[in-house]
C-alpha cells in the first residue's frame, strides 16, 4: 500500500469518527467499513485496530446509546471482529445481519451474569434466549484494568463483545450494531 492510500484511508477513518492502526501498521480499513449513524453520532466515537487478523473497535459513547453500520472490506470480513464498550453498564449491545438479531446484555447486578437473544425470521415473538452452546452465542464480558473494581457501574474497563464466527462466515452485507448504557 503506498503511502497516498493509506492517507486516504486514514482519513476515510477519521471522517466517520473512527481511529487507529494494526499492529502491522496498516489501518483495519482494508477489513472493514464503519459508519457511525446513531442520533448521538457527534459524540461518538470508534477507534479500530487489528490483532493476529481479528479486528478490535474500541467503542467510546458520551450519552451511552449510539449506532453503527460496519460492512466488510474488499477481501470479506475478517476472521474476528471484537468491540470494547467502554461504558459503565451494557443492558444492550445487538448486531443485526439480513433478516437476524443478536442482543447480548451483562446484568447490573453480582454476579452479572449475561443474557444472549436471538431473533429469526418469525418477527418479535420468534426470540429465543440462547446458551454459550449455540454457535450463535455473543459472548459479552466485563474486563478491568488490573486492581480496579470489578462492579458496575464500570469506571475502569470495558465491556468486551465478540461477533459470533457463524455470523460473520454467513456473508452478510453489513451488521448494524446499537448499544446502550444502563448509566445514559
Amino acid at each position: 500500500m503506498d503511502m497516498r492510500t493509506f492517507a486516504a484511508l486514514a482519513l476515510a477513518l477519521a471522517a466517520f469518527g473512527c481511529t487507529g492502526a494494526g499492529e502491522d501498521g496498516l489501518p483495519p480499513a482494508g477489513y472493514v467499513t464503519i459508519e457511525l449513524t446513531g442520533p448521538r453520532k457527534g459524540t461518538d466515537r470508534i477507534e479500530a485496530w487489528s490483532r493476529e487478523g481479528a479486528v478490535i473497535l474500541d467503542v467510546y459513547s458520551e450519552s451511552g446509546i449510539g449506532r453503527a453500520d460496519i460492512s466488510p472490506g474488499p477481501q470479506g470480513w475478517p476472521p474476528g471482529l471484537v468491540f470494547r464498550l467502554h461504558l459503565k453498564g451494557l443492558e444492550s449491545f445487538s448486531v443485526k445481519f439480513g433478516e437476524f438479531h443478536l442482543d447480548s446484555s451483562v446484568l447490573s447486578r453480582a454476579p452479572y451474569g449475561q443474557l444472549c437473544e436471538f431473533q429469526g425470521r418469525k418477527g418479535p415473538d420468534g426470540t429465543t434466549r440462547i446458551t454459550e452452546a449455540s454457535s450463535y452465542w455473543m459472548s459479552a464480558v466485563m474486563v478491568t484494568e488490573e486492581g480496579a473494581s470489578r462492579k458496575i457501574p464500570l469506571e475502569e474497563g470495558y465491556f468486551e463483545v465478540t461477533v459470533p464466527r457463524a455470523v460473520l462466515a454467513s456473508r452478510p452485507d453489513m451488521l448494524r450494531v446499537q448499544w446502550i448504557d444502563f448509566y445514559r
